[in-house]
């Protein structure tokens, strides 16, 4: 970010703008380059956050911001809707784990959520992987930036 400024200065400008310091800063913006190389879909995203300090902002992996931390740039809600949607008694299915497990790993650790992305991926190739209405529900969701609503998401 900024190379040939010292420490000091730097942990100023960036605790300054942001109220952190520059290793901090440093560390978030190199995930967000990481995440946004991963090439998820964007329902997983979370597209705005609200804080009553700052109002709503965009997501940091669009427009950069620091103050939250990783796991909450995802839609986790959504992975977690996914995951009961999909008909774990087929073979294909749960041959990557049962929902229980992914539900825990994805808990634990949101870096999960990319091996979950390629794992919804495979998923995706066959109607037989998902529960009655699972698959075509999925492929209904579709993203709107209308103006004066609440969800983005709608089932069509």
């Amino acid at each position: 970010m900024f190379t040939k400024l010292p420490s000091d200065l730097n942990d100023l400008i960036t605790y300054f703008a942001w109220g952190m310091r520059y290793n901090d800063v440093f560390l978030r913006a190199c995930i967000a380059c990481e995440v946004n190389n991963w090439d998820l879909p964007e329902m997983f995203i979370r597209k705005h956050r609200m804080d009553w300090s700052l109002m709503e902002i965009e997501s940091p992996l669009r427009i950069f911001s620091p103050q939250f931390s990783p796991e909450s740039w995802f839609r986790m809600d959504f992975v977690f809707m996914l995951l009961d949607m999909l008909d774990f008694r087929r073979k294909d299915v749960r041959e990557h784990g049962d929902r229980a497990s992914w539900v825990r790993r994805i808990k634990d650790d949101w870096t999960t959520v990319h091996a979950f992305n390629l794992f919804y991926m495979k998923m995706l190739c066959s109607d037989s992987n998902w529960k009655k209405y699972g698959l075509r529900g999925v492929l209904g969701f579709e993203y709107s930036d209308l103006p004066g609503k609440t969800s983005h998401y709608f089932l069509y």
